[in-house]
């Protein structure tokens, strides 16, 4: 997990950790915090488009009939198992401030 970025906290106290990944072994990683329950935002930015798929694809695995994910970008995504509710712009209510602000810096990033 040498690439972890960091986490921060929703308005509901849940911890939300952001990666920037730089090899396909990461996503074990990640799949252990979604087992969890955890929210994750991984940045591919530093992938080959091959591991990128392959990451994308073995993670919606790890949520399949339990959670969703959305694309901000080719680059970032959004990963939440069902426990979480990630509420995209536009949709039923409105995405909070401070998750508002976490996406647009991530779209920048």
């Amino acid at each position: 997990m040498n690439h972890y970025r960091g986490k921060t906290e929703d308005q509901t106290g849940s911890i939300i950790s952001i990666f920037e990944l730089k090899s396909p072994e990461e996503a074990d990683d990640i799949a252990d915090l979604l087992v969890c329950n955890r929210v994750v935002i991984v940045n591919y930015r530093r992938m080959s488009e091959t591991d990128v798929h392959d990451i994308k694809t073995f993670l919606k695995g790890v949520l399949y009939a339990k959670g969703s994910i959305i694309e901000i970008n080719n680059e970032v995504v959004v990963y939440s198992p069902d426990v979480k509710e990630v509420i995209e712009d536009n949709k039923e209510e409105p995405l909070s401030l401070r998750t508002q602000m976490i996406l647009k810096s991530l779209k920048d990033y």
